[in-house]
């Protein structure tokens, strides 16, 4: 089983967040077939895209800061040690609403085969 420390995990930086970036700890470059996981960080008033839908199971795990969540049709706050579900093919986003750098973790699914 692969063990990733946070110095060795690539890095991808923030095209409009200087400060931002995501941390790439697992993906199908290490064997995972179903599901992937990286950590993301960005500055207050930023967000890592715009909302945006997939097929794909999505869970956020807020780890430190505030932001608001867009989900379907809702804008609901999120803070640290908080979970948020996105079902296949909901409208979802975050924005760093507070003050300080937001980190959250994802786990997603792979990218479904199309067809």
């Amino acid at each position: 089983m692969p063990v990733i420390p946070w110095e060795k995990a690539p890095t991808r930086p923030r095209s409009d967040d200087p400060d931002g970036f995501a941390k790439l700890f697992v993906n199908r470059s290490l064997g995972a077939q179903r599901l992937q996981m990286h950590v993301s960080v960005i500055s207050p008033g930023k967000r890592a895209h715009p909302p945006h839908q997939h097929p794909e199971e999505e869970i956020m795990y807020v780890l430190e800061g505030e932001g608001t969540m867009t989900l379907g049709q809702e804008r609901i706050p999120v803070e640290a040690n908080t979970a948020i579900f996105i079902p296949s093919n909901v409208f979802h986003g975050i924005e760093n609403t507070g003050t300080t750098m937001l980190r959250y973790m994802v786990i997603l699914e792979q990218k479904r085969e199309e067809g």
